[in-house]
């Protein structure tokens, strides 16, 4: 057992997790994160797709001011999709 600072003594698993922990920091701008698992960047490649959209400020302000007063802008977009093909379904049978 090793003591720390405050006098807490540490197992070996904790001292091999802190250890694991120190070797997985990336530092990225002014703060370091620890680097996510690769199993769960396996995952997300596989379970999800990402797409963005670029808005003007000048040209889509409408738009801009519309979503900021969304509170689940995620949900509404996809609602509105699922309405949109629900749509066109009932208008091509």
């Amino acid at each position: 057992m090793k003591k720390i600072g405050y006098e807490r003594e540490l197992s070996k698993i904790e001292l091999k997790f802190r250890l694991i922990n120190q070797k997985a920091r990336v530092k990225k701008g002014a703060r370091f994160m620890t680097k996510t698992p690769q199993y769960i960047v396996d995952y997300r490649k596989r379970a999800f797709m990402r797409m963005s959209l670029d808005l003007n400020r000048n040209t889509d302000a409408d738009i801009i001011e519309f979503l900021e007063s969304v509170d689940n802008k995620r949900g509404f977009i996809r609602q509105l999709i699922r309405d949109e093909m629900a749509r066109k379904e009932i208008k091509s049978k």
